[in-house]
């Protein structure tokens, strides 16, 4: 994850080139919490990244 921006449930998470898919959700397990994060845009894109909006739920286990 690269920034969470003033609203906490928005996140900037930095992909490799062709990563960002709008319809697919990404998810992690960090101890008792499984975090969601909804795809809303493509930010920015270089070379070598892409740099990603998402809107981040999170549930406790």
């Amino acid at each position: 994850m690269l920034l969470k921006s003033g609203d906490a449930a928005d996140a900037r998470i930095v992909l490799k080139p062709g990563v960002f898919a709008p319809a697919q959700n990404l998810e992690i397990a960090y101890g008792s919490r499984h975090h969601i994060y909804l795809p809303q845009a493509l930010v920015e894109r270089g070379e070598d990244y892409e740099i990603s909006r998402f809107r981040e739920m999170i549930r406790e286990s």
